[in-house]
């Protein structure tokens, strides 16, 4: 497959690494991260043509459609944007979508944004995020067959893993010991509707 025009990614910004941010919330984070993203390359917001934003479950912001509040806080309102949402490869997915739009020539300069804050659903009887966390993740089970089975998360990658296990001849538990160390949380996140970028 061609892609049409070359495409680099020329800067990124990443948040740092916390189990919870409680002094601030997605679309300040995300506005956090884009900054870093634009110090790194030498470019302003106002330079961006589109962006993509990778938001995987919706209940982890408390908010429905939040690509919306966190593109008119970066200051893209009346540019194109658009969200990602593909489970587990939500920032694959985005990084792919946001190269194609550079790609196709629908844009010069996209800015790919991975947002989330899954920490924020608290679940404040136990006082932990984890019930709260799971919970959110169960939604995304089809509600007609495997809600009601008691489909757990964990029993989500089962049908996924067993085929690569069985094409690799990979036994379960060494194909644990390689892939635990690689295992990582991402969030990328980002006060008033509107921020200002001076």
């Amino acid at each position: 497959m061609s892609l049409g025009r070359r495409v680099a990614i020329i800067g990124v910004g990443t948040t740092a690494f916390k189990p919870r941010w409680k002094d601030k919330t997605y679309f300040e984070l995300a506005f956090d991260a884009a900054k870093m993203t634009f110090k790194d390359t030498g470019i302003k917001h106002t330079d961006i043509d589109s962006a993509v934003y990778g938001i995987y479950n919706e209940f982890f912001q408390r908010q429905v459609q939040p690509d919306l509040l966190v593109h008119d806080y970066l200051g893209l309102g009346g540019k194109p944007g658009q969200r990602v949402n593909s489970g587990g490869a939500t920032g694959a997915a985005a990084l792919r979508t946001g190269i194609m739009e550079v790609a196709s020539g629908m844009s010069d300069m996209t800015l790919v944004l991975g947002v989330e804050k899954c920490a924020d659903a608290f679940d404040y009887n136990l006082q932990q995020p984890t019930p709260e966390v799971l919970k959110c993740i169960s939604y995304t089970a089809d509600m007609t067959y495997e809600q009601p089975t008691g489909r757990t998360a964990a029993g989500s990658f089962a049908s996924r893993s067993s085929p690569t296990r069985s094409a690799s001849g990979t036994r379960p538990r060494s194909r644990w010991r390689r892939s635990r160390s690689r295992i990582t949380s991402t969030r990328c996140s980002t006060r008033s509707r509107r921020r200002r970028w001076s």
